[in-house]
C-alpha cells in the first residue's frame, strides 16, 4: 500500500526503491531483535526501474566534432627532420590522424567501438565503398563507407607507414 501511495504521489521508481530498501532493513532489524515475529517486507517486489536511453549527439555536435578533428590535422606542421622534437610532432600528428580516422569511421559506418578497434589493417586497402566487419559472435556484416571515412583511413595508413619507417631510422 505504501509503494502504491508513492506511485500515486508521482515519486520516481529509484526513490521508491530506496525507500523500500530502508523499510526492508528496518523490518530485518526488528525481526532479528525479536521485536516482530515475521518480516513483512520479504515478499514485496521492488518497483520496476526503466533503463535510461543512451545519450546521443546531435547532427551539429557530430559535425563540430569531425571538423575539430580535421582542423587539428591541418594545423600540425609536417617536418622532414629526424631530431627528437620532430619525432614528438610526428607522434602527435599520428595520434591526431588516428583519432580523426576513428571518428570518421564510427560516424560513417555506425559500427561498434569493439568492431572498430579490431579492424585489420587490410581493411584500409578496400577499393569499394563497403567494409566487411566481424561483429558480435563472429558474425560478419557489410557496412557502407563514405569518401571522408575512406580518405581518413588512407591518410592514417600512410602516416602509420611513415611512423614505422621513422622508428627504423
Amino acid at each position: 500500500a505504501y509503494l502504491a501511495f508513492l506511485t500515486h504521489q508521482g515519486v520516481a521508481p529509484p526513490t521508491s526503491a530506496r525507500r523500500l530498501s530502508a523499510l526492508r532493513q528496518f523490518f530485518r532489524f526488528m525481526y532479528g531483535e525479536g521485536i516482530r515475529g515475521d518480516n513483512p517486507a520479504t515478499n514485496v517486489e521492488s518497483p520496476r526501474q526503466g533503463r535510461p536511453l543512451p545519450k546521443v549527439l546531435s547532427e551539429s555536435e557530430v559535425d563540430s566534432l569531425l571538423s575539430t578533428a580535421k582542423a587539428a590535422i591541418e594545423t600540425e606542421p609536417e617536418e622532414e627532420e629526424q631530431d627528437e622534437e620532430s619525432r614528438s610532432h610526428l607522434r602527435a600528428r599520428f595520434a591526431t590522424m588516428r583519432l580523426n580516422c576513428m571518428l570518421e569511421l564510427l560516424y560513417a559506418t555506425g559500427m561498434r567501438v569493439s568492431e572498430l578497434v579490431s579492424l585489420p589493417r587490410s581493411a584500409a586497402n578496400v577499393d569499394g565503398r563497403f567494409l566487411l566487419i566481424r561483429g558480435k559472435g563472429g558474425r560478419e556484416r557489410i557496412v557502407p563507407l563514405n569518401d571522408a571515412a575512406k580518405d581518413a583511413m588512407i591518410a592514417y595508413v600512410a602516416m602509420l607507414d611513415q611512423v614505422a619507417s621513422s622508428k627504423t631510422k
